[in-house]
C-alpha cells in the first residue's frame, strides 16, 4: 500500500494486515497485489476515529496475459537494460518537460602541509533555473553566485552543471561528452551485469554493473527500481586521460533520483533528479609553478521539481530572476 504522490509504503503480512502512516488527508491509497486489479481507498479527515483510519480493502482478480516467449542467450541485466530503454523513451515523450531550481556548492581543498587535515582553497555557491523539455535538453541558467575567498575560479575543476543521466544520450563530465549509458544503443558501447537485489519500502531494486566496451566511457553502477524501469541512484566513474598541463584527473559521479507525482496516466512512473554529487582529485604541472594536489567535491540539490508540458514547466522553474551582472551560463 503506498500513498499517491508520496514515497515509501507498507507491506502486508501473510493474513493481508498492514499500517501506513498517511503524511496529510485527503490522501488516496493505493494498494496492490500480484494477479489482482490496483485499488484506491480515498481518505479524508472525517475518516478518523481516534487519530486512526480503519478500512478493509477487497480486490478483484486481474489475470495478466503474458506475450510471446522468445528464449535467448542474452544476459539477463542487457534484456531488463533494453526493456528500461524502451520505457525511457516512452516516458520522454509523455512527460515532455519538467523544470526545477538547484543549489549548487563547491569546495577545493588541498592536502596540509602543517596540519594533517585538509586546508580549504575556496568555497563556490550558485542558484539556478534548471529545464529539461524533449528536443533542448537540459538547461542550466545560473542566476545567483558567489565565491570565498572573491577571485576567478581554479580552471581544472569548477562547478559543473547538472550532467542528464535519464534522458540525454550524452553525459558531460567535467566538460568532456559520454556515450551516456542510457542512449538508444547504449547496448554498442556498454555491457550490463545483474546484481544484488535489495527491497526498500515496499519497491524491490536491481542492481546493474556498467561495463564499459572500449575506453573512454563510465564504469560503475546503476539502481533500477524493478517494477517501474527507472534508475533510482547510480554511481559512475569516468575513464579520463589528462592532457595539457594536467597531469592527473580522477572523478566520480553519483546520482540520487526521486518519484515526482505528474498525474493518474504517470502515477509512480516519475523518477527526476534530485541530487548530485561529484568529488576527484585533480593535479596540475605548470613550468615555473608548483600547484599542489587540488581535491574538489561539489554537491547540487534540486528543489521544486515541476512536471509539465514544454513551456508550462520552463516558466514555473524560473521562479528566480536573472540579476544585472550575475552570471548567467549554459
Amino acid at each position: 500500500a503506498q500513498v499517491q504522490g508520496f514515497q515509501g509504503g507498507a507491506s502486508a503480512d501473510a493474513e493481508g494486515r498492514l499500517a501506513l502512516d498517511l503524511p496529510e488527508l485527503p490522501a488516496t491509497v493505493v494498494v496492490r497485489f500480484v494477479g489482482y486489479a490496483p485499488g484506491l481507498v480515498p481518505l479524508t479527515a472525517e475518516d478518523l476515529q481516534d487519530g486512526v483510519v480503519r478500512r478493509t480493502v477487497r480486490l478483484s482478480p486481474a489475470p495478466t496475459t503474458l506475450g510471446e516467449v522468445v528464449v535467448t542467450d542474452e544476459p539477463p541485466g542487457e534484456v531488463l537494460w533494453r526493456r528500461l530503454l524502451a520505457r525511457r523513451q516512452r516516458l520522454s515523450v509523455r512527460l515532455g518537460a519538467y523544470a526545477a531550481e538547484g543549489y549548487s556548492r563547491l569546495l577545493l581543498t588541498r592536502d596540509g602541509v602543517t596540519d594533517v587535515r585538509p586546508v580549504a582553497i575556496s568555497l563556490t555557491e550558485a542558484v539556478s533555473n534548471l529545464s529539461w523539455s524533449r528536443g533542448l535538453g537540459l538547461q542550466e541558467e545560473v542566476v545567483a553566485r558567489r565565491r570565498l575567498p572573491d577571485g576567478g575560479p581554479f580552471r581544472w575543476a569548477g562547478l559543473e552543471p547538472l550532467p542528464d543521466l535519464y534522458f540525454e544520450d550524452v553525459l558531460w563530465l567535467d566538460g568532456r561528452p559520454i556515450p551516456s549509458p542510457t542512449r538508444y544503443d547504449a547496448l554498442d558501447h556498454y555491457a550490463f551485469r545483474l546484481g544484488e537485489t535489495v527491497e526498500v519500502d515496499g519497491l524491490r531494486y536491481l542492481d546493474l554493473a556498467v561495463i564499459p566496451r572500449r575506453g573512454g566511457l563510465v564504469a560503475g553502477r546503476i539502481r533500477v527500481v524493478d517494477s517501474l524501469l527507472v534508475i533510482a541512484e547510480a554511481d559512475l566513474r569516468a575513464d579520463f586521460s589528462p592532457g595539457g598541463s594536467v597531469d592527473l584527473f580522477d572523478a566520480s559521479y553519483h546520482w540520487e533520483f526521486e518519484p515526482v507525482w505528474t498525474s493518474a496516466s504517470l502515477a509512480d512512473s516519475v523518477w527526476l533528479p534530485r541530487r548530485f554529487a561529484r568529488e576527484g582529485t585533480v593535479q596540475v604541472n605548470l613550468p615555473g609553478n608548483r600547484i599542489p594536489q587540488v581535491r574538489f567535491r561539489q554537491t547540487t540539490l534540486l528543489d521544486l521539481v515541476v512536471p509539465g508540458v514544454r513551456g508550462e514547466a520552463t516558466g514555473l522553474g524560473r521562479r528566480y530572476r536573472n540579476p544585472r551582472s550575475a552570471y548567467a551560463g549554459h
